[in-house]
């Protein structure tokens, strides 16, 4: 144990002496795996966007703030192409936490190497550098201008009609939230509910946790097998719409047909609206060609998390001016709301929060995005 570091435990046991106890009860150790030929993910670099105070950023003449509901229905006017409006100085702050500390859970053991020596390297970078330069021309969350670009099945494009119009960065500013324990270390509630747009991935807990995790949910990501987690208990009233909801169902001969108006159990908001992805993971699904190839090549034996493939779908979305990511951490924790639970093995966390602090940090200008772990 470094000297200084020792020194420091001292004093805090000499200043608060019922931590020698909690120190006892609990394991005092980061969970995350060796991450070979890069510091410590997440230790000081935020650009000067991501250093500054989320806000809204539409315009107040055009949208309420509130607007995905408007875009849905094609009130252009209500939806218009916005540029970023420059958040003031006064904003900025430098003490934002640059290491986290893994919250204290009996019996956790540290998780494998993140990934296979010798990486990353160039061919990484490049690999990164050239799916992020296709993601422009990508259409993952389905709308009008869809067409134009090209869809995985002629059958999405004969119901170009019934998809809305989404505009190239006018949603503003978005917070897409995951399930990280990590969570709980900072109180990012009033910085989350502070943007435009609130994603969450499903219907979660949050009464007891609003100063850690926020109280809005704009949009919930729709996914099928997560379905255990809904809680009627939780559906928020306030969901303006479900993200990738699937558009096709399955016919008896194992063909796929279109179904617009496909319902299921987990929409229980009334009135919310439907976003449809083209979810064939082809040409459209930039994000998920470009995690399976690099994990191929850095962790083959194992697989990104969910909440990592919608946020680097979002941000190649290129439909906000500002995206920010919270909960996705490096240590292979459990959840906010069950912090006993561990990320299973499988789940290369440390990869998946790499590969977003590099984002971060090189493309600034293309993807305005931000992670917060």
């Amino acid at each position: 144990m470094p000297r200084k570091f020792s020194h420091t435990l001292l004093i805090l046991f000499l200043i608060y002496p019922h931590l020698s106890t909690l120190a006892k009860q609990f394991q005092l150790f980061d969970m995350t795996g060796k991450m070979p030929g890069v510091e410590k993910v997440g230790s000081g670099y935020l650009s000067k966007l991501c250093s500054s105070k989320p806000a809204r950023l539409l315009d107040p003449e055009h949208s309420s703030g509130n607007n995905i509901r408007e875009c849905l229905k094609n009130t252009t006017l209500k939806c218009p192409s916005i540029v970023k409006k420059r958040v003031s100085e006064a904003y900025f702050e430098s003490n934002r936490r640059e290491l986290l500390k893994r919250v204290p859970v009996k019996k956790r053991k540290r998780r494998e190497q993140g990934w296979l020596s010798g990486h990353p390297n160039q061919t990484d970078y490049d690999l990164i550098n050239r799916h992020v330069l296709l993601s422009r021309k990508s259409c993952f969350i389905i709308s009008r201008a869809c067409s134009k670009r090209g869809l995985s099945s002629n059958s999405i494009s004969e119901h170009e009609s019934t998809f809305p119009l989404f505009e190239s960065r006018s949603w503003g500013s978005c917070a897409i939230v995951g399930l990280s324990d990590d969570m709980l270390l900072h109180e990012y509630g009033h910085d989350i509910d502070a943007h435009d747009v609130v994603i969450r991935m499903g219907h979660l807990p949050l009464t007891k946790y609003k100063k850690y995790a926020g109280s809005r949910s704009d949009i919930v990501i729709f996914r099928p097998r997560a379905l255990k987690r809904d809680h009627k208990d939780h559906r928020p009233s306030d969901v303006k719409a479900y993200l990738c909801k699937n558009p096709f169902s399955k016919t008896n001969g194992g063909k796929r047909a279109i179904n617009v108006g496909y319902k299921s159990s987990f929409t229980a908001v009334k009135d919310s609206e439907s976003i449809y992805c083209d979810e064939s993971q082809g040409k459209n699904d930039v994000a998920y060609l470009l995690l399976n190839q690099l994990y191929k090549i850095m962790a083959p034996h194992k697989k990104p998390t969910t909440g990592t493939m919608y946020a680097i779908r979002l941000a190649f979305s290129r439909l906000f001016s500002r995206l920010d990511i919270y909960g996705i951490s490096s240590g292979g924790g459990g959840t906010y709301f069950e912090p006993e639970a561990i990320t299973k093995a499988k789940h290369g966390t440390e990869l998946d929060s790499w590969l977003l602090h590099h984002l971060m940090k090189n493309y600034e200008e293309e993807l305005q995005t931000c992670i917060y772990n």
